[in-house]
């Protein structure tokens, strides 16, 4: 697309060229600035105990604005042999970071009486201010007890999105 606006007289003459917007243009609050979104490609199996641990699914903003405003939403479904405890997931920022998503909550475990596994379905999302020009977001997950998860049959996914301020 080339093109301009006004008249080429103009001081305040506006052209456009291949789509570039200059730097100097400002969003009004509440737009989207850019999405991200990730889901696992590898095939994981992770022993979880009681702290939380990465699961392999992240996904990266660069080129953030300091203060505004990161939309994270997650959703994530492993497969467990094991029987007891309760899986929680959540987000954190930079490896560093708990988000305490809502999803931190206990997941629902549906069994597969064929093979005596389990499947834990989780969803959750989060907030967060930016307070540099790239950040991180991980799903990370661990059980109330000891135990095995894999991610291998179903795929978590991750999305992140900056909003203006």
């Amino acid at each position: 697309m080339s093109g301009y606006i006004g008249s080429k007289r103009s001081s305040s003459l506006v052209s456009f060229d291949d789509g570039t917007i200059g730097s100097g243009v400002v969003f009004p609050a509440g737009h989207v600035l850019q999405v991200q979104n990730s889901y696992s490609t590898t095939a994981t199996q992770k022993t979880l105990t009681t702290s939380y641990a990465a699961i392999n699914t992240s996904v990266t903003l660069s080129n953030l604005t300091a203060g505004n405003k990161i939309h994270i939403q997650y959703f994530t479904i492993v497969d467990t042999e094991d029987t007891g405890g309760t899986i929680y997931t959540t987000v954190y920022v930079d490896s560093t970071t708990d988000l305490s998503t809502p999803g931190s909550q206990g997941a629902t475990r549906t069994q597969d009486v064929t093979s005596l596994r389990f499947v834990v379905a989780q969803s959750g999302f989060a907030n967060f201010t930016a307070t540099s020009s790239s950040h991180t977001f991980t799903i990370y997950a661990k059980n109330s007890t000891a135990g095995t998860i894999r991610d291998d049959f179903i795929k978590s996914q991750i999305t992140a999105m900056e909003i203006q301020v």
